[in-house]
């Protein structure tokens, strides 16, 4: 299977940079290798002299990294951005693949694209819905599939091993006759 992560080249000076991620130590306080960010200590050790403050701004978490996705194909193709965070919780694959793009090492003028462009844009937008919303897939919603995209659903999930999105659809399937209006059964 190969890999949904491309690197590209960006103008340079811009804000796409990835940053390798804060570890934390056993006991609690983070460790920064990029020395311009500001460190946040959360030990409680009380014989620090120094006074423990975290504001929610110096806090980096996956949902401060955006990642670009290329979507669809031909005229519909286009590049979203998700919050990392939402790409890799529900997706082992795309977890996987993360994971070895932090081990290596990261060039200020490349940035890290996702490309999904074997996917309808429709699907994938779906998918993202889903995600973010943490809803189950809505007959009765404008973003909700029907037949052919239930089908493209169910590649998608196969393609992002996400068994949550694969129960969805089987629980759409149950609910949905064949003209994507929940039946009454």
């Amino acid at each position: 299977m190969s890999t949904p992560l491309k690197r590209v080249n960006q103008k340079a000076g811009s804000q796409g940079r990835r940053e390798n991620p804060k570890a934390s130590t056993a006991t609690g306080s983070s460790i920064n290798s990029n020395p311009t960010k500001r460190r946040v200590d959360v030990s409680n050790d009380p014989s620090s002299s120094k006074k423990r403050k975290t504001a929610v701004s110096e806090i980096t978490t996956s949902f401060d990294r955006l990642v670009p996705i290329l979507v669809g194909a031909g005229e519909e193709q286009r590049t979203i951005s998700v919050h990392e965070d939402k790409v890799i919780r529900r997706s082992p694959y795309l977890r996987e693949a993360f994971a070895a793009l932090e081990r290596s090492v990261f060039v200020d003028d490349k940035t890290t694209i996702i490309d999904l462009s074997n996917h309808s844009t429709r699907i994938v937008l779906l998918y993202f819905h889903w995600c973010y919303s943490n809803e189950s897939l809505k007959p009765d919603s404008k973003t909700a599939p029907v037949d052919d995209d239930l089908v493209q659903v169910w590649l998608l999930r196969q393609f992002l091993r996400c068994c949550e999105l694969q129960n969805a659809a089987i629980q759409l399937c149950l609910k949905v006759d064949g003209t994507g209006v929940e039946s009454n059964a």
